[in-house]
């Protein structure tokens, strides 16, 4: 007869061997991407590159379309990380604090993002906002990250 203890460790450490297999599996892209990041050659070759370089930094902070490009990214990330800080914040105190009508219903509609598959979310929000001539395609962004980010 099999000890519980045996089962037990047993499960733990397949558990340690699957959690970093999916460690593993999600770093490998990252890992790569940045290795070629740093290869000497005017395109994309095999790994290890033969020589390492700094020149995609040095091209990238040389174009005008880039830096700006980083400008809006981190303008938006600003923007957007602290308008659904804001609500986020101030919608969870008013949902655990009072007690009306309608709140699992508001709290589903606040979660609703996370359930919902990202590609679907995305997708959603272009046609939705693709229809509000008045924003700008910034505000559409600002709108799409603060409700992906909001749950």
């Amino acid at each position: 007869m099999m000890s519980g203890r045996w089962i037990d460790d047993t499960l733990r450490l397949l558990g340690l061997v699957l959690i970093g297999t999916i460690v593993l599996f999600l770093m490998i892209p990252i890992v790569v991407t940045a290795i070629m990041a740093f290869a000497a050659r005017p395109y994309l070759g095999p790994l290890p590159p033969p020589a390492l370089s700094l020149r995609w930094f040095a091209q990238f902070f040389s174009d005008d379309t880039f830096l700006r490009g980083l400008v809006v990214s981190a303008e938006l990330a600003v923007l957007s990380v602290a308008i659904a800080l804001a609500v986020g914040v101030l919608t969870a105190v008013a949902i655990e604090r009072l007690n009306f009508g309608g709140k699992d219903a508001l709290v589903s509609l606040f979660l609703s993002p996370i359930i919902v598959p990202p590609i679907v979310t995305g997708f959603a929000l272009l046609l939705f906002l693709s229809h509000f001539a008045p924003i700008g395609g910034f505000g559409r962004l600002m709108c799409a990250h603060v409700i992906i980010m909001l749950p």
